[in-house]
């Protein structure tokens, strides 16, 4: 497990609550069980640049429209700001992963998947390991909607 802080947002529609984690562990633990939020959504950018047009908060505002216009209104945001997809020991995957283990998600929504990884070893993995979680992942861009993942074509995805 990571040792640095991060935080991680839950959203009930309009209303946000933000908590440092580690350090607010019981209090969002709290929060995402009394709301049964069970989506997450998780977004990455190797760039600290806020004018890429791939910035967290770019995808994050595209996530959110995404998420309620699919009819997903409470969820919990995992970013990691600066952090390259080739590996997954990045501080927000981590404790989504984390959550996904504990049962407190059982829907991912992604931009693309070479947000989770652009290593396809990587992502096959987890992805595989989602399935076996019962957990559906969502990539906005539409192509994939698992578990309904060609992997063939997640490898073209990924640009392996």
């Amino acid at each position: 497990m990571i040792d640095r802080k991060i935080a991680v947002y839950v959203r009930f529609g309009s209303q946000a609550a933000r908590f440092t984690l580690p350090d607010e562990n019981d209090a969002y633990n709290g929060y995402l069980n009394q709301g049964n939020i069970k989506t997450a959504l998780y977004c990455r950018t190797a760039s600290v640049n806020p004018n890429d047009s791939m910035a967290i908060e770019a995808q994050l505002s595209k996530l959110r429209m995404f998420a309620e216009k699919q009819g997903f209104t409470k969820f919990a945001e995992y970013c990691d700001n600066g952090y390259n997809g080739l590996t997954l020991d990045r501080p927000a995957f981590v404790q989504l992963d984390a959550d996904i283990s504990a049962e407190k998600i059982d829907t991912i929504i992604v931009r693309s998947l070479d947000r989770v990884a652009r290593n396809f070893m990587l992502a096959d993995k987890w992805i595989s390991n989602l399935k076996k979680r019962n957990v559906k992942i969502i990539a906005m861009d539409g192509s994939h909607d698992f578990p309904k993942i060609d992997l063939g074509s997640l490898k073209m995805k990924l640009n392996c």
